[in-house]
């Protein structure tokens, strides 16, 4: 093992080399960054698989716009619920969406499908791994193409778009050149799945 100190009055650089394999990197008493054979760890985080940048399980976030802080990929247990009224069940065997989070974009895909409903009413809320910008300019666009819709409703009917400050995509009834109403959730019957693809910033 070696080390190499370069350290100042307020603090300096460690570099040192510990029994593990690990390159540490440290300012001031703490690791600023962890070398390994599998990669880089930012932090304290130690890279344990793979190749690549392991950034730490809680982001630490940084006010420079152009500082890629943060790097998460994963699944999560979506939901499915009106804004009126009713109920959506989703299979449990058929509601994980992934996700990829880079910085501050987030792309969510995969597919639900619907176990059965009660008298659903309102605009359908499908829930997010994560709450967009707090600002109009966070509001975008989603893709959900829906298949057995109930009351021979279009599968290219449904107006769906991601509001700001929300973890949640909202889908309308849409009509050839506008929004319908906004109860899309009426057409959601036992058997309906629909897949989705959406990418936002948070």
């Amino acid at each position: 093992m070696s080390i190499l100190n370069a350290l100042t009055s307020g603090g300096g650089i460690t570099l040192s080399g510990d029994t593990s394999g690990n390159v540490q990197i440290q300012s001031a008493g703490a690791n600023s960054a962890v070398f390994n054979s599998f990669g880089i760890g930012l932090g304290n985080t130690a890279p344990t698989s793979g190749l690549g940048i392991a950034f730490p399980a809680t982001q630490s976030a940084s006010s420079d716009a152009n500082t890629l802080d943060d790097y998460e990929e994963g699944t999560y247990t979506a939901t499915m619920t009106c804004s009126t009224s009713g109920t959506i069940t989703l299979n449990t065997s058929i509601r994980t969406l992934s996700y990829t989070k880079i910085g501050r974009q987030v792309t969510v895909t995969g597919t639900l499908n619907v176990d059965s409903v009660s008298s659903p009413t309102g605009v359908v809320w499908i829930s997010l791994p994560f709450t967009t910008g707090a600002t109009d300019p966070y509001q975008s666009a989603a893709i959900t193409s829906w298949n057995n819709l109930g009351s021979s409703k279009a599968a290219n009917s449904s107006w769906t778009y991601i509001p700001n400050n929300l973890s949640r995509i909202s889908v309308y009834d849409g009509t050839v050149n506008s929004v319908g109403t906004s109860n899309f959730a009426q057409y959601v019957v036992s058997g309906v799945d629909v897949r989705i693809s959406a990418t936002y910033f948070v």
